[in-house]
């Protein structure tokens, strides 16, 4: 089956499962001839299994892994922090990671990486510096 073609199928696992308290997303990972991968906060149920299989094609290549939150939970911390004007608190980008089941958040100094996590916590964040683009 071409790489391509399963684009379709993570985004209609993504859309069956979405609605799951348990669901924290789902991609396409590139190794070898390609796994769909989902991730759960919890071990998928034998019903999830069934749902996920119901939309790929037969003997697609499906992994399951388990991850602390909830896509549900990485879009509130989003939406918290994307609430407030970022430039306001040196925040540059903010993103969720699924693959990785954080919030990225770019921010403009090392100042701001403390100032970030004590306001919002740790859990489900990931803040780095990134340097602001200089004109060539």
């Amino acid at each position: 089956m071409a790489r391509d073609a399963l684009g379709d199928h993570v985004n209609a696992v993504g859309d069956a499962l979405s609605a799951l308290p348990s669901f924290g997303g789902v991609w396409f990972k590139q190794a070898g001839a390609g796994v769909i991968m989902v991730a759960l906060t919890s071990p998928p149920t034998a019903a999830v299994t069934q749902l996920v299989n119901s939309e790929v094609p037969a003997n697609s290549a499906i992994d399951f892994v388990q991850v602390p939150l909830s896509y549900n939970q990485l879009n509130a911390l989003y939406q918290k922090i994307t609430a407030t004007p970022l430039t306001e608190s040196g925040i540059t980008l903010v993103s969720i990671d699924t693959v990785n089941n954080t919030v990225d958040v770019g921010v403009a100094t090392q100042a701001d990486v403390s100032a970030v996590y004590t306001t919002y916590g740790r859990t489900g964040l990931t803040v780095t510096v990134t340097p602001e683009s200089t004109p060539d």
